[in-house]
């Protein structure tokens, strides 16, 4: 006969040896959260990255119909206003701050994402929150990226956080920093 109160990791191995055994059960604080931020972080980083290879793409499509528009219409042509040069000039500038503001971060954001659903890379995690403020010139995508931003840190900066991404850095797999804080609730441990 088993022991239903038997730690779930010393019931089913992984496949994966563990840099060693787990510290004792801890209490869950904000751990939980950290596959969300990183979730919403992949998210965010896939939306930042679509909207920065448009821009990228609009920055050197739309100066040269610029250019063509204006020197078509003379009316479009103001005392005061740049030549049709200048002005395709200031369009290839503008739109490609806006398309690296958007393509940058969000890389950072995917990579990162990607390394804490494994409880790893919690320096890269906070300075991809951080980052996705640069996405400013992006107007669509700051209100997700601030929103993230303030709930990351708080997820970020706890102490259970803080110490589950320590037990992955030493090398224990995602699911047994699952069952370090979350052992009362084995049977929902993902898979």
């Amino acid at each position: 006969m088993t022991n239903p109160y038997e730690s779930p990791t010393a019931a089913a191995p992984t496949g994966r040896k563990e840099p060693g055994p787990l510290p004792p059960p801890q209490a869950p604080g904000l751990a939980g959260h950290i596959r969300v931020v990183a979730v919403l972080m992949m998210v965010q980083g896939f939306f930042e990255v679509a909207f920065g290879a448009l821009f990228t793409i609009m920055a050197f499509v739309f100066p040269s119909m610029m250019a063509a528009m204006m020197a078509a219409d003379p009316q479009m042509q103001e005392e005061g206003a740049p030549d049709a040069a200048t002005a395709a000039w200031m369009m290839l500038v503008i739109y490609l701050v806006m398309g690296l503001a958007g393509v940058i971060p969000g890389v950072v954001h995917l990579t990162a994402g990607v390394r804490n659903v494994a409880y790893k890379g919690r320096t890269l995690g906070i300075v991809a929150l951080f980052l996705g403020l640069v996405s400013l010139p992006i107007m669509i995508c700051l209100p997700t990226a601030l929103i993230l931003a303030v709930y990351g840190s708080v997820v970020y900066f706890n102490t259970a956080a803080i110490s589950a991404f320590r037990m992955g850095q030493q090398g224990y797999s995602a699911e047994a920093i699952y069952a370090t804080f979350f052992a009362g609730r084995a049977s929902q441990a993902p898979g």
